[in-house]
């Protein structure tokens, strides 16, 4: 009877800790027109990309498969060895995620689903995307022969110009601070406020401490200590 409970309670704890165990980090899909090369995954570092794991694509759907669970969430990038020149980026998640894409395109035409953290970078670049359009037309109306292009005009457009990255910083600070408990906050602040202190310091104040040992928040860290310093 003894050894019946004893057995009882061992599987319990098994099947309780199975239940608490946390998501696989994985990240798989397809590239669909991709049969046969080597499929790069990327860290993102200021303006290079450092590879940190590779895929040899043999299948006729160009179905592919990484493991994460050694990488923190952070911004990575996708690449073809056999394309360069061309990438996919995305913002990886403690989660598994889902992503399909045509080797036509690829990066651009994608279907990404993942975390929180990978919802909310598809979030912000989509209104970075926004203000990105409304400086291009800043810039075209700029180069357009039949406009006019005395000085009261290039004031109004550069009144806009400054107005627009106003509103593009302000967003970026307010979307930091609004997920402070999330590792795409501090993302935000490092890409966005890296040389701009008291944003910075802004930001990194709100920071929930799991988020400050995260990737980008040990950055932010090092920032910070070098302009106090």
């Amino acid at each position: 009877m003894i050894k019946k409970w004893i057995l009882f309670a061992l599987a319990f704890v098994i099947l309780e800790s199975c239940e608490q165990s946390s998501p696989e980090a994985v990240l798989e899909g397809k590239i669909i027109g991709f049969r046969k090369g080597t499929l790069l995954l990327n860290r993102v570092e200021k303006d290079s990309l450092v590879p940190i794991d590779s895929l040899k694509i043999k299948t006729a759907d160009g179905h592919f498969r990484f493991d994460l669970s050694g990488v923190e969430p952070q911004l990575l990038a996708l690449t073809i060895k056999e394309r360069p020149g061309e990438y996919l980026l995305f913002f990886s998640d403690d989660t598994t995620m889902q992503l399909q894409t045509k080797l036509e395109n690829f990066g651009v035409d994608k279907y990404l689903s993942g975390g929180e953290n990978t919802r909310l970078w598809k979030e912000y670049q989509k209104i970075l995307s926004q203000y990105n359009d409304q400086k291009l037309d800043l810039i075209k109306k700029r180069l357009d022969p039949n406009l006019p292009k005395n000085d009261s005009i290039k004031k109004v457009w550069e009144k806009e110009a400054f107005g627009l990255e106003k509103r593009r910083k302000l967003y970026a600070l307010n979307f930091a601070i609004n997920h402070k408990d999330k590792p795409i906050a501090a993302y935000v602040a490092f890409v966005e406020f890296g040389d701009n202190p008291k944003a910075l310091d802004t930001i990194y104040k709100s920071l929930t401490q799991e988020v400050k040992n995260s990737y980008y928040g040990r950055k932010l860290t090092e920032i910070i200590n070098k302009q106090t310093h």
